[in-house]
């Protein structure tokens, strides 16, 4: 039996913020992998200059598999750390993937709303590769949700309800 959730979505804070109202729904624990490698002192862009990318894969790896571990826990990630399949399958095997799919231009629609030019930029460039993420992440998650017109009390609730239909399949 899957112990966990997984929330995947482009959108980090919003992907956060779901996961943290869907643990409360379940009474569960929240735990995002990107504030997990910045705990655990994992400087993406650091690591990458000094040791290379693929000791930057590994230590993600790494945090993956520990937070897949854990019981009763709500786990948020973003979709880059699911490009590699061994990730991808770690979360599937100890958790209920839920993939909450968004269209190119709804992405691009919520990009315009953000005031920080970074996290804007990153979000454009999402956008131009959404059906390439969707190929990868569609079989990856046991759950995709089209959450491009919903609003964030929604989709926890939707979230909420296909669980339910998930475990009475199960």
């Amino acid at each position: 039996m899957k112990s966990n959730i997984t929330i995947v979505c482009v959108i980090s804070g919003l992907c956060k913020k779901i996961a943290e109202d869907v643990a409360k729904k379940f009474d569960f624990y929240a735990v995002d992998v990107q504030d997990f490698l910045v705990f655990n002192m994992v400087d993406e862009q650091k690591t990458t200059d000094t040791c290379g990318v693929d000791y930057l894969n590994k230590l993600q790896q790494d945090a993956i598999n520990e937070v897949a571990n854990y019981y009763d826990t709500v786990i948020s990630v973003h979709p880059k750390f699911l490009m590699e399949k061994k990730n991808a399958a770690v979360l599937k095997k100890k958790s209920i993937v839920i993939y909450l799919q968004i269209t190119e231009p709804a992405l691009k629609e919520y990009a315009k709303t953000l005031k920080d030019k970074a996290e804007k930029s990153t979000l454009l460039a999402d956008a131009l590769v959404v059906s390439e993420r969707d190929k990868i992440l569609i079989p990856a998650s046991d759950i995709v949700l089209d959450f491009s017109k919903l609003n964030e009390k929604l989709i926890v609730k939707k979230i909420g309800h296909e669980i339910s239909k998930f475990m009475t399949k199960s």
